[in-house]
């Protein structure tokens, strides 16, 4: 589980949460003809994949509560550690269940009614920097073939 967060924690700081659901929307289009609600599961990806920062950001502030505050935890007894650990785990999820709330509170004011088919979602229409991709994907192109070739040369 810890594998799959920091994946898509490093995923996201390296690609917009914008680009990833254009690019995963390119790939599913073609599942829309046989009846898949595509616009559905795209808005679901943007609005987790924007989500996914917040439950970070909510995890590390109370972990860092958890250290500024200097517990004693060999000092405290097990059913003291459970509270205490029971303690931040609802305070994480009572801070996460408001967050969403006001992400549905900004969604309904700006005019979201939940028909995904009726909205309009601004995705990037490519690239935004070509010049920088053909040149990456040049290099690994040349990275693989040097690597290729000097397995047959050595």
């Amino acid at each position: 589980m810890f594998t799959i967060f920091q994946s898509a924690s490093l995923c996201l700081t390296t690609t917009t949460p914008e680009q990833l659901a254009f690019a995963f929307q390119w790939f599913i289009l073609p599942l829309a003809h046989i009846g898949v609600p595509v616009a559905e599961v795209i808005l679901t990806l943007l609005l987790s994949l924007r989500f996914i920062n917040l439950v970070f950001d909510e995890v590390r502030n109370v972990a860092l509560g958890i250290v500024s505050r200097r517990i004693k935890w060999e000092q405290l007894t097990t059913m003291e550690t459970i509270d205490v650990f029971f303690t931040y785990i609802r305070r994480i999820f009572k801070n996460i269940y408001n967050h969403a709330e006001q992400i549905s509170q900004a969604m309904i004011v700006r005019g979201f009614r939940g028909d995904c088919n009726s909205h309009k979602i601004f995705l990037s229409a490519g690239p935004s920097m070509a010049m920088a991709n053909i040149i990456s994907f040049s290099c690994l192109l040349g990275l693989v073939g040097a690597t290729t070739l000097s397995k047959y040369h050595v």
